[in-house]
């Protein structure tokens, strides 16, 4: 879902950077980008909240009650969603400042990562640590997207804009658990009031 949202994004943003790389347009990238990533975190954090709050549901709804065991892994999985999907962003966007290579060579650096995380915490962890794994790979592919954004493009991360959304996504995690302490046999009420909250 996270990445269909991200890559969608990817796909309008695509050519309108393009056109605007070649006009040399740095401060209208800047902008895009602060709106981007401002709209995009508020936008996919919420989601993630719910989800996370709700794994075990959403788990046993979608794949049946045997596979609740992987509650943990799933809602580590969905704080690698949130990197990835910015991620994904930011090497649309080095694409589109025609840096193709260079995208390759932050894909495999990244894969390599996860390779040799998945070798050294899978055999301690087994399938959690494959989660932390991913994780970790999908936050390092994030930072290094950010860095090349920055020495090319010299974007400004959103950082107030993002811990507003951080601290109203505690506010909303702390709503949902504690309605779905109340009611604990209705998460689609709980869903549905703690999103109005």
């Amino acid at each position: 879902m996270f990445l269909f949202i991200s890559r969608t994004s990817s796909a309008v943003l695509l050519p309108s950077l393009s056109e605007l790389w070649v006009k040399n347009d740095i401060e209208r990238i800047k902008e895009l980008f602060r709106i981007i990533y401002k709209y995009l975190w508020i936008g996919i954090f919420p989601m993630i909240i719910v989800a996370g709050v709700y794994a075990d549901f959403f788990i046993s709804f979608f794949f049946g009650v045997k596979y609740v065991s992987g509650n943990l892994p799933f809602q580590i999985l969905l704080i690698g969603g949130l990197f990835i999907s910015l991620a994904e962003i930011n090497l649309t966007s080095l694409l589109a400042i025609n840096k193709p290579v260079l995208v390759a060579k932050v894909y495999i650096s990244a894969a390599i990562l996860s390779i040799l995380a998945n070798f050294i915490l899978i055999p301690f962890y087994g399938i959690i640590g494959a989660a932390i794994a991913t994780g970790i790979s999908y936050f390092f592919l994030l930072c290094l997207s950010i860095y090349y954004l920055k020495k090319y493009v010299h974007i400004t991360l959103p950082f107030l804009s993002w811990i507003k959304a951080l601290l109203g996504g505690l506010i909303l995690m702390k709503g949902l658990y504690y309605f779905k302490n109340i009611f604990p046999g209705s998460p689609w009420l709980n869903i549905l009031v703690g999103g109005v909250i």
